[in-house]
């Protein structure tokens, strides 16, 4: 029994003290980041540019293109594609609708682009070593997006 409290105690220490491993696991800042999304953004199947906004843009097809804004990622996950279908897959989690359409026919932009379902945007990978990157990358990504969020909310001297 004299043995039971300090071992809770050292566990409770223990797992507290790991909670915040991802802010020392990964430095890499916001440009660093979206600076290795740029140079392999190749490797993203349909991914165009992004730019100097943070703004990703994707061709769906060849007469549609989709912009969405990296600022308000909120999580991401990665699928094997026995999940979706052929290849392997990223879902970017958008904290609201922050992507859009414009169809090259009409040239107007609206809300919800084709691979869009409410918050959520699938990009395909086809090699299963750069999705692993870019999961990791685009982890770290939502992490300091959400990181960002919360440090405008806080200048912004509004309590909620």
């Amino acid at each position: 029994m004299r043995l039971f409290k300090p071992a809770i105690i050292i566990l409770l220490l223990g797992l507290v003290s790991t909670t915040y491993a991802q802010d020392k696991s990964n430095d890499a800042t916001w440009e660093e980041t979206i600076g290795f999304l740029r140079k392999y953004s190749d490797k993203l199947e349909d991914v165009k540019k992004i730019d100097d906004k943070y703004i990703m843009y994707i061709y769906n097809t060849s007469v549609t293109e989709t912009v969405i804004d990296l600022n308000y990622l909120l999580e991401i996950e990665g699928y094997k594609k026995s999940q979706i279908g052929d290849g392997h897959y990223l879902t970017l989690v958008l904290t609201g609708n922050y992507c859009y359409t414009r169809s090259n026919l009409s040239g107007k932009w609206e809300k919800n682009g084709l691979n869009l379902r409410n918050n959520y945007f699938i990009i395909p990978i086809a090699d299963k070593e750069w999705q692993v990157r870019f999961l990791k990358a685009f982890q770290h990504l939502a992490y300091l997006a959400i990181k960002r969020r919360e440090n405008q909310r806080k200048t912004s001297g509004d309590k909620f």
